[in-house]
C-alpha cells in the first residue's frame, strides 16, 4: 500500500489535479491517492473509500482552518496537512483505538513537510507522494506498537507552533468546533 500510495501521489500531482479550495487543507489529491492504495490492500468497498476520504478531509480541512498560515511560512499545505489526516483515516480502516490513532498522527507529523520553493521542479510532485506514503507508514508503525508524542499538534514546540503562522490566528478550538456538523466537504467546501 505504501509504494502504491507513493506512486499515486506523485502521478496525481504531476498532472496538477489537486483541488485548490477556499481554505488551507482543502486539497483532496493526496487523500484520494492514499485511499485508492488502501482500498486494494484492505479490500475496501466503494462506500468505505468514500468514508475514508470524508474522514481524512474532515481532519485535514479542520486542521487547515485551526492552524492556517503554513503557506505564508513557505510550507506547501498539501504536504503539511495530508500526512496526519491520512494516518488518522488509516486508523479507522485498520481498526485502531484512539491512542494508536494519536500515535499514528504523531508519527505522521514527523513526515509533514513540503516547500513551495520546489514548485516547478520534480521535487514538487515527489513531495505529495511522500505525504501519501508517510501517512500510511505512520499508521502501520503505530498499529505495530511504535509510539510518538500523542499531542504533537498542540503546545510549544508542536506542529502548529513551529510550522504555522501565528499572525493568521491559529486556534485549534476553532478546528474542532462543529466537527462533522456540517462536514468540511460541505462548508466551507472545496
Amino acid at each position: 500500500a505504501t509504494a502504491a500510495a507513493f506512486v499515486n501521489g506523485i502521478s496525481g500531482h504531476a498532472l496538477e489535479i489537486e483541488a485548490v479550495g477556499r481554505a488551507p487543507g482543502s486539497d483532496t489529491l493526496t487523500l484520494v491517492a492514499a485511499a485508492l492504495s488502501l482500498a486494494e490492500k484492505y479490500k475496501l468497498s466503494g462506500k468505505q473509500v468514500i468514508e475514508y476520504v470524508v474522514l481524512a478531509e474532515e481532519f485535514q480541512g479542520r486542521l487547515g482552518l485551526g492552524a492556517p498560515g503554513g503557506s505564508g511560512r513557505g510550507h506547501c499545505g498539501l504536504n503539511l496537512y495530508a500526512p496526519p489526516a491520512i494516518a488518522a483515516a488509516c486508523g479507522r480502516v485498520m481498526g485502531m483505538d484512539l491512542m494508536q490513532t494519536r500515535m499514528a498522527v504523531g508519527l505522521a507529523l514527523s513526515r509533514a513537510s513540503g516547500y513551495y520553493r520546489h514548485t516547478g521542479t520534480m521535487a514538487h510532485t515527489h513531495e505529495s507522494g511522500l505525504a501519501c506514503r508517510g501517512g500510511i507508514e505512520a499508521a502501520m508503525l503505530a498499529a505495530s506498537g511504535m509510539t510518538a508524542d500523542a499531542s504533537l499538534l498542540e503546545g510549544k514546540g508542536g506542529c502548529v507552533d513551529l510550522m504555522c503562522d501565528w499572525d493568521r490566528g491559529n486556534d485549534l478550538a476553532r478546528a474542532t468546533a462543529h466537527l462533522g456538523d456540517p462536514y468540511y466537504l460541505v462548508a466551507p467546501g472545496l
